[in-house]
């Protein structure tokens, strides 16, 4: 961390990289941050691997990998994948 508060190079994991949460991922790498995403669906992460993070099998395996953990998923019923370990 900076003396203005900003996180410099911190390993970020990102659960959940479809219409909000891939955009913000991508931000993420572009700063400079170490990131770890997982998505139920592959194809919503293959952008992000592409640009250098590391994909995870499941949202404990992100969680493993990093400091600080984002999540963003739609509100669903019933089982919802991206909440299980």
């Amino acid at each position: 961390m900076t003396g203005g508060g900003h996180l410099e190079g911190v390993r970020v994991g990102f659960i959940g990289t479809g219409h909000m949460g891939n955009p913000m991922a991508e931000n993420l790498i572009k700063a400079g941050h170490d990131v770890t995403v997982a998505d139920a669906r592959r194809e919503a992460i293959e952008n992000l691997i592409a640009l250098g993070a590391r994909e995870a099998a499941s949202a404990a395996g992100v969680a493993r990998q990093s400091e600080v953990v984002f999540m963003s998923g739609p509100r669903v019923s019933g089982e919802d994948p991206l909440r299980q370990a």
